[in-house]
């Protein structure tokens, strides 16, 4: 029973009684003693206290007096088990000591929690059967998260490791995501590129290359171990049978026992031909090549191909050098007088940068050429020799110099017109005629011109110009017979006949001088 108010002067508090001031005085100490903040009334529901509290009206509660750095503890009382709930005082939280239930096995409620962030919160919808992470809201686990279930993520960020015990599927068939792995160094990635279907490695962006690296989990490496291996097959190959065996391989085999100071390896290639790829060529540590497996050939060897159809091998040289004759610095060999030695030919030389032939060059056959081109310091200048035109071609600001360049004598083109550029003087001594074509003339000076038309030749002089023809010097007609020639004072026109015929009157004029006529 809790402490309660007992009544002290209920026999001297009666009708008609003598109320005396000690009656009085002793009811008004109980009632002080039964409020007493740490002695007073106590209520724990009994029913000589009138029954357990079952509702209060006051529409705020508080309970603790405030006193700094104490906790206030509300306590459930049960047979067994109590409950308790305690506001911590320091650390500003409710703690509970029992599991708590928010409704029953398949009827729940909501819960919600907010956080400070507008429209973040945690919501366990009863409805969806769902924990809703809105708004800003996020996971940080500092712990470990563990995951029965299909666990669909739009988007992820982990910083620690993560353990995944079953499979890892990114997108679907048909419509795959890009999956990227960061590495050290900035720039430094791989990632499967859903858009390429392909894996790559990327390396660091100061120049670092993308990096693959196999590696072995033996603890004992001995001769003939695979270091590491990559193959190549068409497993879902429909036909089945040798089609879907590995077609090719290369790996890295131990050639020794690993030790402190040894490392030996090989390099191994494997084709498959109607077969799991066996191996082919082999690569030693100590410079060796293996042929269809640890086939090195012997010193002297060659490796020699056996043809379309046929593999290559190691084979025996036959007729080989046996002398080097005339050899200097810079000169080329040829074969000599016997096939197996070589001489060197003083005629024949390359320093690297100059190739000198002292001799006949030929190019080609009679009847089957070959282009010869050489070029210039100047861009599309250059001289070939065009096989196929037979011609001589000098192209872009290439000319062809007689007697040498300073002198001034050149042919040149400018792809439309041919430009001839004499020193001094133009010397043709052809022995027949020179041929010019109908309608093409000598122009000189830009106005003076001589040009035939097929029947006539012209002869344009400039404006009161003349043509002048030197003394003793004549215009023959013929076969020597008729010639009209002047010697600086007198013109003689000579011939059998001189038959003037025109239709207007012959005038002949002289300075001074006499004019002779003969008929």
């Amino acid at each position: 029973m809790g402490s309660t108010y007992t009544r002290q002067s209920s026999a001297g508090i009666v009708d008609g009684g003598v109320i005396e001031a000690s009656d009085l005085n002793n009811e008004f100490d109980q009632l002080l003693a039964a409020f007493a903040v740490s002695t007073g009334h106590s209520h724990d529901g009994t029913a000589a206290e009138g029954g357990p509290v079952t509702k209060l009206l006051g529409t705020s509660l508080t309970i603790g007096d405030g006193t700094a750095g104490t906790d206030i503890t509300l306590t459930f009382d049960g047979e067994d088990n109590d409950g308790v709930i305690t506001w911590m005082e320091d650390e500003d939280l409710f703690k509970f000591t029992d599991v708590i239930n928010v409704g029953v096995d398949d009827a729940g409620h909501d819960v919600k929690f907010f956080g400070a962030t507008a429209s973040a919160y945690m919501l366990w919808d009863e409805s969806e059967d769902d924990l809703v992470l809105a708004g800003a809201a996020g996971i940080d686990l500092a712990g470990d998260i563990d995951v029965d279930g299909t666990a669909n993520l739009d988007a992820v960020d982990i910083d620690g490791a993560v353990q995944i015990d079953g499979t890892v599927t990114v997108g679907v068939d048909g419509t795959g995501l890009d999956v990227k792995f960061f590495g050290d160094s900035a720039g430094a990635f791989g990632i499967y590129d859903q858009s390429e279907d392909a894996f790559e490695i990327r390396g660091a962006t100061a120049a670092g290359p993308g990096h693959l690296k196999l590696t072995t989990g033996e603890l004992t490496v001995v001769d003939a171990d695979v270091l590491g291996k990559i193959e190549f097959q068409a497993p879902l190959e429909s036909d089945g049978s040798d089609a879907v065996l590995v077609g090719a391989a290369i790996w890295a085999e131990a050639d020794d026992t690993f030790a402190a100071g040894v490392n030996n390896t090989d390099l191994v290639f494997a084709l498959g031909k109607s077969e799991a790829a066996a191996e082919k060529f082999r690569f030693t540590a100590d410079n060796e090549i293996g042929i269809a497996g640890a086939n090195y050939g012997t010193d002297g060897q060659v490796l020699t191909s056996g043809g379309a159809g046929a593999a290559c091998a190691w084979e025996d040289v036959t007729g080989s050098i046996t002398a080097l004759n005339n050899q200097a610095e810079s000169r080329l060999v040829s074969i000599g007088s016997t096939t197996t030695q070589l001489d060197g030919e003083a005629n024949l030389t390359f320093t690297g940068s100059a190739l000198t032939c002292i001799g006949t060059m030929t190019v080609g056959v009679d009847g089957t050429g070959h282009d010869v081109q050489f070029f210039g310091a100047t861009a599309g200048a250059y001289m070939l020799w065009d096989e196929n035109t037979d011609d001589l071609v000098l192209a872009g600001a290439a000319n062809l110099y007689l007697y040498d360049a300073g002198g001034g004598e050149s042919l040149s083109s400018d792809g439309t017109d041919l430009t001839i550029n004499s020193g001094s003087d133009i010397h043709l001594t052809a022995t027949d005629d020179v041929n010019i074509p109908s309608g093409v003339g000598l122009t000189f000076a830009a106005t003076e011109k001589i040009e035939s038309d097929g029947t006539d030749l012209s002869i344009t002089v400039g404006a009161s110009g003349d043509v002048n023809i030197p003394a003793d010097i004549g215009l023959t007609f013929g076969d020597d017979g008729e010639k009209i020639e002047g010697d600086g004072s007198d013109l003689t026109i000579s011939g059998n006949t001189v038959n003037l015929d025109s239709s207007m009157n012959h005038t002949f004029s002289s300075t001074g001088k006499a004019m002779v006529l003969g008929f």
